[in-house]
């Protein structure tokens, strides 16, 4: 009997990702995958539940938000430092003024910015509207 999943990503990559990881297992997982972030993640996971999905994955708030809103357990994917790491070395190759979201603001990103000789902007969300507003804010600030 195949475990019934549902993934919910926040990026297309991920949801690539996921769909490549997924043909490894497919004698034992049925995968339900779509993209969102939020709010917009609801009715895709409430969907996936109608469908028979016995659990879902996403990242942070999408993950809080669904919690909230659906009777099945929600899989949170955590960021990690390194993860945040490797982010910042990416987005370094771009700039030195980065955006970072967040739900909860970071304590000590300034010895990471002191050690990458960068300034990061934390955007703080709680809903998609906060998450639009703090990237549009960023951007024509110039981060």
């Amino acid at each position: 009997m195949k475990i019934k999943l549902g993934f919910i990503g926040s990026f297309p990559i991920q949801t690539k990702i996921v769909k490549e990881v997924a043909t490894l297992f497919e004698d034992e997982i049925e995968l339900f995958i779509d993209y969102g972030i939020l709010e917009d993640a609801i009715p895709k996971a409430k969907r996936f539940v109608s469908k028979g999905a016995e659990v879902i994955v996403a990242l942070g708030g999408t993950a809080k938000m669904l919690e909230k809103e659906i009777d099945i357990p929600v899989i949170s994917i955590k960021i990690g430092i390194l993860d945040l790491i490797k982010a910042i070395e990416n987005a370094k190759k771009f700039g030195n003024n980065i955006g970072l979201t967040t739900e909860v603001p970071i304590n000590g990103l300034e010895i990471i910015e002191k050690l990458y000789d960068i300034k990061i902007k934390q955007i703080i969300f709680s809903n998609k509207n906060d998450f639009i507003y703090g990237i549009t804010s960023a951007i024509n600030e110039g981060t």
